[in-house]
C-alpha cells in the first residue's frame, strides 16, 4: 500500500481483493441484523446527525467499516453491535477475540445483563463516557461508543482485521472463482477473445482476457495465480469453429464449439460441480 497526497491508502491488486472480501462479508453480516448500507467519502469521519433514526452499516472507502444504531438509547443496541462484530470476526476464524467496555457503573451493569444473555464475554472498566474496544489477540481492531443525543456506533479497521487474519492464519470468505482466462495472440486473437469473453459475461460467467501479449505458458501461470478454473489460448483461427479449453483443476482439455456450445460447456460445468457437492448429502422428500 502506498500513501496518496490526501493521506488515504492506495490499495492495489492482489491486496485489494482481501479488502473487498472483508468489507463485503461485513456488510452481509450487518444486513442480517437489518443494518442498511451507507458509504462515506474516503477519510471522512462518519456523521449520522442528519440521518433518520434507523440502523446503518457503513464503509469509508479508505479504511473503516462499521455500524450505528441511530436514535435509540437502549444498551441492547450497543450489545447488538458488539455481537455483530463478534459474529463477523468469528466467521473469519479469528481467535482470542476480546471485548473491553468502559463507562459509568450503572450503564455497564445494564449492558452487562444484555451481553450475558447473549453469552458474550467481556471485561468492564470504569469510565466517564461509554465506549468499547475489540481486540484479536494483542491487536486492537475495533472500537465503539455513544452517539449524541442517543444511539451507539461501532467500527472496525479493515487493515487491522486483515493483519489479524494473516497473523492467525485465518481465512477470508472467497468470492466466486474466475471461470475463464483467455490468452489471445495477435489482433485477430484479441477480437476473438473479446467476443468470447462478452458472450460468457452476458450469461453471468466471469471471463478475463489478457491484453499483454504473453505466451500461452505465461498465461496459464497468470490464470493459476488468479484462481481461474479454465484457460484458453486464442489466435483467431478456430478450427471448425471450435476452441480448446484447458481445465486448470484436473489438466484435461476439451474441444468446444463457439456460440451455444460455449455457454453450454460452462453451464454443464456448473451443474457438474453442484452435483458433486451434493454427493453423499442425505435428504428425503415427503409428499
Amino acid at each position: 500500500m502506498n500513501m496518496e497526497r490526501t493521506g488515504g491508502f492506495v490499495i492495489r491488486p492482489p491486496e485489494s481483493a482481501g479488502w473487498q472480501s472483508a468489507e463485503r462479508f461485513f456488510l452481509d453480516t450487518a444486513r442480517l441484523a437489518g443494518y442498511e448500507e451507507v458509504r462515506f467519502p474516503a477519510g471522512e469521519k462518519p456523521d449520522f446527525a442528519e440521518l433518520e433514526p434507523a440502523k446503518y452499516s457503513y464503509v469509508m472507502p479508505s479504511h473503516r467499516m462499521g455500524a450505528a444504531a441511530v436514535g435509540v438509547g437502549s444498551p441492547a443496541a450497543a450489545a447488538e453491535l458488539a455481537a455483530m462484530a463478534g459474529d463477523f470476526l468469528g466467521f473469519l476464524g479469528l481467535q482470542e477475540v476480546s471485548l473491553v467496555i468502559f463507562g459509568p457503573e450503572k450503564l455497564i451493569g445494564r449492558l452487562g445483563d444484555v451481553l450475558s444473555a447473549l453469552q458474550l464475554e467481556y471485561t468492564a472498566m470504569d469510565g466517564d463516557d461509554f465506549s468499547f474496544c475489540l481486540a484479536a489477540g494483542p491487536r486492537e481492531i475495533g472500537w465503539g461508543g455513544s452517539l449524541e443525543p442517543s444511539g451507539f456506533w461501532m467500527e472496525l479497521d479493515t487493515g487491522m482485521v486483515l493483519e489479524a487474519v494473516k497473523e492467525q492464519g485465518a481465512s477470508l470468505p472467497k468470492a466466486d472463482p474466475l471461470m475463464l482466462y483467455l490468452c489471445p495472440a495477435g489482433p485477430e486473437g484479441e477480437l476473438a477473445a473479446l467476443s468470447i469473453a462478452e458472450e460468457l459475461r452476458s450469461e453471468g460467467f466471469s471471463a478475463e482476457a489478457d491484453w499483454s501479449g504473453c505466451a500461452p505458458e505465461e498465461g496459464i501461470a497468470k490464470a493459476r495465480q488468479k484462481g481461474a478454473r479454465y484457460f484458453c489460448a486464442v489466435d483467431g483461427t478456430a478450427a471448425d469453429g471450435k476452441i480448446s479449453i484447458l481445465s486448470l483443476e484436473d489438466g484435461t482439455s476439451a474441444s468446444v464449439a463457439l456460440g451455444d456450445g460455449l455457454t453450454r460447456f460452462f453451464y454443464d460445468s456448473e451443474l457438474s460441480e453442484l452435483s458433486g457437492a451434493l454427493d453423499g448429502v442425505p435428504f428425503s422428500l415427503d409428499i
